[in-house]
């Protein structure tokens, strides 16, 4: 209690800077914008028409090779931001037990933001590996579940 007490006395009694208040929002926000990212599928055109993979690819002048190259990238961010959430989480459990608990927030906070990306670029590999745009999280999770 005493922590808080002279982290508030440090701050003039303003609460909003004591709890850090535009740094939590600011995070939540990314995760808020990666989330919709992730499961609003971008629109072309008028309201109720979507792009369909196959016009997809070729706007884009993509070829098979160039598919199998992002599907390697996808495949290593996923691995990479998985590895770095991991080890931020341990960080954080390391900071509880050190007793540093604005410390052990951010940890989580960096680490769920790294999470996010992660499931970011494993939703962006499932859809090339579907060859489907706008896939539902629900048909994410039923593959994901089925193996």
């Amino acid at each position: 209690m005493g922590f808080l007490k002279r982290r508030f006395k440090k701050t003039k009694g303003n609460v909003t800077d004591a709890m850090e208040l535009g740094i939590f929002m600011s995070v939540f926000g990314m995760v808020k914008d990666i989330f919709l990212t992730v499961f609003m599928p971008w629109k072309k055109g008028e309201p109720g028409e979507t792009e369909s993979y196959e016009e997809a690819i070729k706007r884009l002048n993509l070829t098979q090779e160039d598919l199998d190259d992002r599907k390697k990238m996808f495949t290593q961010q996923t691995i990479l931001y998985m590895t770095a959430a991991l080890l931020v989480l341990a960080y954080g459990v390391y900071l509880a037990f050190q007793q540093q608990i604005i410390s052990m927030v951010v940890a989580f906070m960096v680490a769920g933001l790294a999470l996010s990306y992660a499931f970011r670029s494993h939703f962006w590999l499932f859809q090339i590996k579907q060859k489907k745009l706008g896939c539902t999280f629900k048909e994410y999770l039923d593959s994901s579940l089925k193996g």
